[in-house]
């Protein structure tokens, strides 16, 4: 597994640090022509000479998925907000009003040994809601509350949003990019892709051990007993395999003819008519607005299916295990110990981060030969 290398690959790494070691400066790189590969053909293989030597210097850090140029580069942007959040938390009389709030905002947030302590508690409130859900109506309203709290239906990436049963959002109006209309996105998969869930082969299935598994201990660290952890966590993966099957692929959501799917709110509650979509945008606070661009109808007409077909305490299981693994230090603590003790030994985590390292490797991307024997003559 490689590094990502960006742009050509000439690139100091002096600076670079991993997110474990926050505390020292974090240097930002710079371009340095002797970082390529003189002893590779730039033609033959474009890729290796540009990055060979800056992932030989250096490998993914062992609290890091994936690691290139933009990983020095967040790390750097986290240290300059580090120190504007900590001058602003420091007592100072010359702070201004709004350097006070943010100070005191960040000081909050920064109290880890109650956080450590109430984790289950701060979810609690949602786990009676969804307990006290009296029909499949009340899905929106839980949905809204998981959303405002934790799950960010709004951040959309190149697979799905990565939130609970759906996404939802804004975006540019893809046929009039001055406008800004609401984003209604595929979601609901806990692993990164659909991929990991339909692949035959022996990763894609050591992959869906591995997630239940990571299923199962974060429900026990939730108070679920182990064969009710292993029942529910074996109902969550079954309800996303479902999802999975329904979503548009990565490669068919990178065509905007696919995804401008341009609904009213009328009609996409005809598209979802089990979905009580007022008490999502009431519990959200989110206005009706004219248009509504769907990403993936179909996959919205399999969940409304789903919410029909399953029955409420199913969804009452559900939901209920989807909420505990995304709150608390508990849980995020348990996935990094899963993530790391499965590196170690190859396994099913190791294969999920090649996934995320290789999508930053394009090797046929490169220049054509003409143009790389005039750049690169031998």
């Amino acid at each position: 597994m490689k590094a990502w290398c960006v742009g050509v690959g000439l690139i100091v790494t002096t600076g670079w640090a991993t997110a474990q070691t926050a505390q020292k400066p974090v240097e930002l790189p710079h371009i340095d022509v002797t970082r390529v590969d003189s002893s590779v053909d730039p033609c033959g293989n474009f890729y290796e000479y540009a990055c060979s030597k800056l992932n030989a210097a250096n490998p993914i850090p062992p609290d890091q998925m994936f690691w290139g140029v933009s990983g020095i580069l967040e790390e750097w942007n986290r240290s300059i907000l580090r120190q504007i959040l900590e001058k602003s938390e420091a007592a100072n009389p010359a702070r201004t009003p709004n350097e006070q709030k943010i100070g005191d905002f960040y000081a909050s947030c920064m109290e880890q040994a109650e956080s450590k302590a109430n984790d289950l508690a701060a979810i609690r409130p949602i786990l009676d809601r969804i307990d006290g859900m009296k029909g499949k109506r009340d899905i929106a309203g839980v949905l809204a509350t998981m959303h405002s709290s934790f799950d960010p239906a709004f951040q959309g990436d190149d697979n799905q949003t990565r939130a609970t049963l759906l996404g939802f959002g804004q975006q540019p109006d893809f046929n009039d990019v001055n406008q800004v209309v609401a984003s209604v996105d595929q979601g609901g998969l806990g692993m990164p892709t659909r991929d990991f869930y339909l692949g035959s082969d022996d990763r894609s299935k050591s992959a869906r051990e591995a997630y239940k598994q990571l299923l199962v201990d974060l429900l026990e660290l939730g108070g679920a007993s182990t064969s009710q952890a292993a029942s529910d966590a074996a109902t969550v993966l079954r309800l996303e395999t479902a999802l999975a099957q329904a979503q548009m692929d990565n490669v068919s959501r990178r065509d905007p003819n696919k995804v401008n799917n341009r609904y009213t709110l009328a009609q996409l509650k005809t598209l979802t008519s089990n979905f009580d979509w007022d008490a999502y945008f009431h519990g959200i606070g989110a206005p009706a607005v004219p248009i509504y661009e769907v990403s993936a109808p179909e996959f919205f007409r399999v969940e409304n299916k789903l919410i029909a077909d399953e029955d409420l305490p199913t969804w009452k299981r559900s939901l209920a295990a989807l909420g505990r693994p995304r709150a608390g230090q508990c849980v995020a603590r348990r996935r990094f110990q899963i993530r790391q003790s499965s590196d170690r030994s190859g396994g099913a985590a190791a294969r999920l981060a090649a996934l995320y390292a290789g999508r930053g490797r394009r090797r046929g991307a490169g220049p054509g030969t003409g143009l790389c024997r005039a750049g690169f003559p031998a």
